[in-house]
């Protein structure tokens, strides 16, 4: 099952492919849509600011992909990630926000907030979503079958 997740283009990056002109996140070695190889960004060009967004967007994509895959979609075309491969790439900008707060202290809660979102929050979210899709399946044979009796209880009554 695939869930479709926001537009790429709203992901802020300097990796853009210099053959067919997509956008990618900051840590691609190809694009995500050609295949194109494409120079990969220094950690260090990348601002706070990016860094701190990008690892909200793919939180974000993390949860609304629902423990699942990942398609991503640039000027009519998609790409998809597994699962794993999305939480790779969230945990590559974590790991980069962490090493950021060893110069800049002042990044040592927002990292930890972060941190604990990935670790606990997220797994959290999903088991939640998991759970309510279960919930969905049991109201909806437990409607059936009350629908069913009615049918039955109708049918002996000869209503029809």
């Amino acid at each position: 099952m695939n869930l479709l997740i926001s537009n790429i283009k709203n992901m802020p990056t300097e990796n853009i492919c210099p053959n067919c002109g997509s956008p990618n996140h900051h840590f691609s070695i190809k694009c995500m849509f050609c295949e194109t190889p494409i120079e990969k960004v220094s950690d260090k060009s990348i601002s706070s600011e990016d860094l701190m967004s990008s690892i909200g967007l793919w939180f974000g994509r993390l949860k609304e992909s629902g423990g699942v895959s990942v398609t991503i979609q640039s000027e009519g075309r998609e790409i998809d990630y597994s699962f794993e491969d999305a939480k790779g790439i969230a945990n590559q900008y974590l790991s980069v926000l962490r090493l950021r707060t060893i110069n800049q202290p002042e990044l040592r809660e927002i990292y930890n907030d972060f941190k604990n979102e990935f670790d606990v929050k997220i797994p959290e979210y999903l088991k939640q979503k998991d759970r309510s899709d279960w919930k969905i399946i049991i109201i909806v044979f437990v409607v059936l079958g009350g629908i069913a009796a009615l049918a039955l209880w109708a049918k002996n009554k000869g209503w029809f």
